[in-house]
């Protein structure tokens, strides 16, 4: 049986800091750092056997599969029960030239097409 990578784990193999902007690397170091040691966390202890068991915090960033994956499943969840059961196609145009100055004045027509 194969085991699934992580993002994590990519990140750890081939995170290069270099070619990011500044908010890109903030975002991959949380990334890199959720629930590891870096985050911090409580360990927990068996009062029966003595085993002890560390918990450590996630990074809790929107970019977190880890950390945002349920919630992000569960707002899925809810916009497919918005969505009618009908076939849906994207369609782009381009209006004329023309019409810019119009569009331009007129920016709620723009945010309800």
């Amino acid at each position: 049986m194969t085991e699934t990578a992580t993002l994590q784990q990519a990140l750890a193999r081939f995170f290069n800091p270099a070619g990011l902007d500044r908010q890109r690397q903030r975002v991959c170091r949380y990334l890199l750092a959720c629930r590891t040691e870096a985050m911090g966390g409580t360990v927990l202890q068996c009062t029966d056997c003595d085993h002890t068991q560390p918990h450590y915090f996630g990074c809790r960033d929107r970019h977190c599969p880890q950390c945002q994956g349920r919630a992000m499943h569960q707002w899925a969840e809810r916009q497919q029960a918005n969505i009618l059961p009908v076939r849906y196609y994207h369609v782009v145009f381009t209006l004329p030239h023309s019409l810019n100055g119009w569009v331009q004045l007129h920016p709620e027509a723009r945010e309800n097409a």
